[in-house]
């Protein structure tokens, strides 16, 4: 036997303590597109409903709005799974 098998209670426990990010971690993930593509003019990153919080969300936005960005967030619906946040720029 493997010394690195998991439990299905174990598997269970894993995925219900799933990773919260906060708003410092959104606005990176924009940053980190906006570098990789600067001449496009939009930056769009998806963001798992179970990972990120609707008030981290919030935060984020008016942080990239307060740095200069056109920002669209979609996804607010509760049927949906994804945030979907859109940050445009002058190019």
């Amino acid at each position: 036997m493997s010394s690195n098998r998991i439990t299905a209670n174990e598997a269970s426990n894993l995925a219900n303590s799933s990773i919260q990010f906060d708003k410092d971690y959104i606005v990176d993930q924009i940053y980190k597109t906006v570098k990789a593509n600067p001449k496009s003019g939009n930056a769009v990153v998806l963001f798992d409903k179970k990972t990120v919080s609707s008030l981290e969300m919030e935060a984020a936005v008016r942080h990239l709005q307060a740095d200069g960005y056109q920002v669209a967030l979609a996804g607010t619906e509760e049927h949906v799974n994804f945030y979907n946040l859109s940050a445009k720029w002058p190019v």
